[in-house]
Order: C-alpha cells, then structure tokens, then sequence
C-alpha cells in the first residue's frame, strides 16, 4: 500500500462521515447521497494522480458495466406503472385476498406468506406494500382466526428473502454493479431461496400452534 492509498481511505471515510450525518441531522436524501458518492470518486481518482480525461474515461466504462442490470431495473418499473396507474395492482390484491378468506384456518399464515411473496414482486416497496395490503390481510386473518401478529409476521417473511429474488426490487441493480449476470445469481439464489422459504413456512407454523 502506497502513501496516496492511505490518502484515499482517509478521503472515504471523511465523506462517508459527512454523508452519515447528512442523512440522520440534515435529512440528506438520494441526490446528497449521489453527490456525494461523486465528489468521493472524483477526489480518490485526482489523490490517485488521474487527469481529467482518465476520470471521464473511467466513469463511463463503470457506467456500461450496470447498463444491463438498469435496463432491467427500468422495464421492471414500468411494468410496475402499468399495473397502478391502470388499477390493476388491486385487483390482483383484491382477488389473492378472496383466496386467503377460502383458506382453512390452519394454513391461512402460509397462504398469506404465499400472496405477499407475490405482491413483492408488483409492488417491491415495503412502504407501499404496508400501506396497501395489510389493511386487507388483517381484517381476512381476524375472519379466519390468524392475529394480526402472525398476519405481519407473514408480511415481513414476503416482504423480506424475495427482495433478493425478484427482478422488480434492487437485485438487477446489484448484479449489475457486480458484474454478475442475473440469470447466474437465479442460479445460485434460487435453491437458496427454496431452504429459506421453507425455513419461514415452519416458523409461521410453530407461531400459529403457539398462538403468537
């Protein structure tokens, strides 16, 4: 490690600070963040001895490294768009709810871990998600005997694992930052996915029998 090395660690870790608190005292959000993650990039490859031409060179050959996985990330939101603006996304809300409430008790949890794992995939912000489904899925686990406990436990279990799965969520950003196509990481994730799915069915079915 050489001596502008050092320097440029020291760099980092000052604008990450800054960064830090600028996020939790001066509500920074995604455009501070940006700008900063610029200005970090930009004074790293200056401390580093690049010329201006270098830099832009550079920048861009990082830039087609994650046009694949944006690409995918932008067909996926517009799906997304599609599917509320045209009002679809409630429909399909409306009739996985009509499902859940045909359900016998006892598998009730696991149909809601199932519908929420869909959801994810049409609605892949959490936020939004808590704001739109649960006021259904409460309401249809307390018709069918599910508490809303076990009702928000199945909601965090949906809305968690598949976030690493669906091309909708940020997984395409990050394998394109990485690298990695994403029909390699389905490779690898996807058995993965199954130990884990089948994992949180379990803990769903051991916190109905104990009525958590």
């Amino acid at each position: 490690m050489e001596k502008k090395h050092v320097y440029i660690l020291l760099e980092m870790f000052l604008v990450i600070t800054v960064t830090i608190y600028g996020m939790i005292k001066l509500d920074w959000g995604v455009v501070e963040l940006s700008g900063m993650f610029l200005f970090m990039g930009v004074l790293a490859a200056l401390i580093n001895g690049w010329n201006a031409n270098k830099i832009v060179e550079e920048f861009f050959k990082g830039c087609s490294q994650i046009a694949y996985g944006a690409m995918i990330a932008g067909i996926a939101k517009a799906i997304l768009v599609v599917l509320q603006d045209g009002i679809i996304i409630d429909t399909i809300i409306n009739s996985l709810a009509i499902f859940l409430s045909n359900l016998p008790p006892s598998i009730t949890a696991q149909g809601m871990l199932v519908v929420q794992t869909v959801i994810n995939f049409f609605m892949p912000s959490g936020s939004g998600q808590a704001a739109t489904v649960i006021p259904i899925l409460a309401p249809v686990g307390d018709l069918v005997g599910v508490n809303k406990q076990i009702t928000v436990l199945a909601f965090q279990f949906g809305d968690g694992f598949s976030n690493l799965l669906w091309p909708t969520s940020n997984i395409a950003i990050g394998c394109g930052l990485a690298g990695i196509p994403i029909n390699k990481w389905w490779k690898f994730f996807v058995p993965l996915f199954g130990i884990l799915y089948v994992a949180q069915m379990a803990f769903l079915l051991i916190a109905t029998i104990i009525g958590l």
